[in-house]
Parts: structure tokens; C-alpha cells; sequence
């Protein structure tokens, strides 16, 4: 394999993985689904880990994390979930902030001091007070599960063997050989 950049190709494996598309907000449920890899048979298959040798470390943990990334997002979901539910107060500040939602949409007009409140607005203000609930009732908890999600997958992506050629990216990605 040519080791010599090809803008073009990688760009190209990138915007088709499923992180490109959902930056460029083209991503739905179900192409998120469809790049789910088999969890026994590929993704979790102790037959398909190995030591990587230090010389390709870097290039199999990219290719692996871009190849594996809806199981990544997808274990890390179901962990925050799993979280969430050993934690009853901050299940049931879910439940009140989602009861307040539901109020907001449902009221036509908000009035405050003689203005209506538009609807940017009061999306805007449901962002803000759902994060600083998030924040002081979960945030240390929700800090530790994405951590640890995070080195979870880059460990699996790590040591697990690389991906079928066809799913391989052209070469290392470096922030000064990303094409702009």
C-alpha cells in the first residue's frame, strides 16, 4: 500500500464515516444503525484483537475509531443510560425537565415583562436551564462515563486488528495533512 497522501481519498473516507456526516448534519437514525458493525462476530470477537506493532499503532487506532465509531457512540449511550438510572435524583430532575419542555411547546405565547418570547428564545433558554441541571445534578457523572467511553474505545480500537482494506483510510491523519 502507497503510504504517499491522497487528499481526495481520505476526505472522501472521512465524510462517508459516520462522525463526517454527522458534521455536515446528514446523518439519520437509520444510516447511524446501518454502520453498526456486528457486536459478536466483529466488534467484541476476542479472535480479532492483537498487539499492534508500535510502527502501526497510530494508523490502526484511527482506522479503527473512524470503522467502529456507532459502536463507540452506541456503548456510550447505553453506559450514560445505565448511569442515569443508578442515580434516582437525577432521573427524576429528567423527568421534571422534561415535563417543563413539554409546558414550554405547549404554551402559545410566553409574555415577559410586555415581550413575547420567541421561539429562539425559548429554546434557548430550555438549552441553558437543561444544562446547568445536568451539570449540578450528573456532572461528575456524565464527565466519568464519557472518560471512560472515550478510553474505552480508543483502547478496543487500539488493539483490535484493522478494518477490511476497502474501509481503510488512505493514511495517519495529522492536523497539519488534513485537507482544508
Amino acid at each position: 500500500m502507497d503510504n504517499k497522501l491522497n487528499p481526495g481519498k481520505l476526505l472522501s473516507s472521512f465524510e462517508n464515516s459516520t462522525i463526517g456526516l454527522a458534521l455536515q448534519n446528514k446523518i439519520s437514525f437509520s444510516s447511524f444503525i446501518k454502520n453498526l458493525r456486528p457486536w459478536f462476530s466483529e466488534f467484541a470477537n476476542p479472535a480479532t484483537f492483537s498487539k499492534p506493532k508500535l510502527s502501526e499503532a497510530s494508523k490502526r487506532a484511527q482506522q479503527n475509531l473512524v470503522y467502529f465509531v456507532s459502536n463507540y457512540i452506541s456503548l456510550a449511550v447505553i453506559f450514560l443510560a445505565l448511569a442515569v438510572l443508578s442515580q434516582p435524583s437525577f432521573l427524576i430532575s429528567l423527568i421534571i425537565l422534561g415535563a417543563i419542555w413539554l409546558y414550554v411547546y405547549s404554551v402559545k405565547s410566553i409574555v415577559i415583562s410586555g415581550n413575547e418570547v420567541t421561539p429562539f428564545q425559548k429554546n434557548m433558554a430550555m438549552i441553558a436551564v437543561t444544562v446547568l441541571v445536568t451539570l449540578v445534578m450528573a456532572g461528575g457523572l456524565v464527565t466519568y462515563v464519557l472518560l471512560l467511553s472515550g478510553l474505552a474505545s480508543v483502547v478496543h480500537s487500539l488493539f483490535h486488528d484493522s478494518p477490511p482494506e476497502e474501509y481503510k483510510l488512505e493514511t495517519d491523519l495529522s492536523p497539519s495533512q488534513i485537507p482544508v
